[in-house]
């Protein structure tokens, strides 16, 4: 069991991600709630999708106003399940498609549109 733990400690130091000399890192934004992932366009825009169904955008560290995409109505955004990816097409800039993977809310699966929602 001793060994164990052993190959358990050199194993996790070698796995340990490895920086140049000098990095140095930077909080980008907190304002925004259960981020997924990041996307960028350009230079200046950068995409972060949530857990809840929504695509923030920032334009130079801004957060605009309104997000691209909010579906947090149809998203179960509880425990492991939400807006769990999210890819720009490669012509983004011309078309605006947007491809996401989510799991859906079973209520609004269900009785969305109906008198029970």
């Amino acid at each position: 069991m001793r060994y164990l733990f052993l190959l358990h400690l050199l194993f996790y130091q070698l796995g340990r991600a490895q920086v140049p000399a000098g990095f140095t890192d930077q909080l980008f934004t907190d304002d925004v709630s259960s981020p997924v992932g990041i996307a960028f366009v350009d230079s200046h825009l950068v995409y972060i999708w949530e857990q809840d169904g929504r695509i923030q955008v920032f334009d130079r560290g801004v957060k605009l106003d309104s997000a691209l995409l909010d579906i947090h109505e149809e998203v179960s955004g509880t425990a492991d399940h939400g807006m769990l990816g999210c890819v720009l097409h490669p012509d983004f800039r011309k078309n605006g498609f947007i491809y996401v993977s989510y799991v859906v809310d079973p209520h609004y699966l269900r009785y969305y549109g109906t008198p029970s929602y």
